[in-house]
């Protein structure tokens, strides 16, 4: 199987809010020299408008956070969750710091976003049914494979609400 190196550009304005889900984890790059860079929590956002990030402590970002200012360039990455698991990033910019009660920061929501696939290999879109397990002799998982390729396969399945 060929290589597939794929850069999608998206500019629809509920792109981003369809792909993900409120939770999952953003990496937050500073976009200076240093290219400080810091794992943080989605907490919401208003398509076309803004994103809500969590800021992370002292000991999870060290000194990244001291950069969350007004107007400070940001690059922010994540996986597209909900849907392909393709990885998506874009530009952005700190637009608003709140610390008290719970300290988050609000971020520009993305004008356009660039989507890659996380497998290097092409993927062969298939519809076969097929079961998984939690672990060994463990309660069964009924789903479908959706694609192939060299290095794996994706599985999808329903699962409960309450399940995140």
């Amino acid at each position: 199987m060929q290589a597939a190196e794929s850069i999608n550009k998206v500019r629809d304005v509920n792109f981003f809010a369809q792909n993900v889900a409120i939770g999952q984890f953003i990496s937050v790059e500073i976009a200076n020299p240093n290219r400080d860079s810091f794992k943080t929590h989605l907490v919401g956002c208003k398509a076309g408008s803004y994103l809500i990030l969590e800021i992370p402590t002292v000991v999870d970002a060290g000194i990244a956070r001291r950069n969350l200012v007004l107007d400070t360039p940001l690059i922010i990455r994540t996986i597209c969750e909900r849907t392909t698991g393709d990885c998506m990033g874009f530009y952005s910019s700190v637009q608003g710091i709140v610390k008290i009660p719970y300290p988050v920061f609000f971020a520009a929501y993305p004008e356009e976003v660039e989507t890659r696939e996380l497998r290097t290999e092409k993927r062969l879109p298939t519809s076969i049914p097929a079961v998984m397990y939690a672990n060994e002799g463990g309660e069964e998982m009924p789903g479908m494979l959706t694609d192939l390729s060299a290095g794996g396969c994706r599985f999808e399945l329903q699962v409960r609400e309450e399940v995140v």
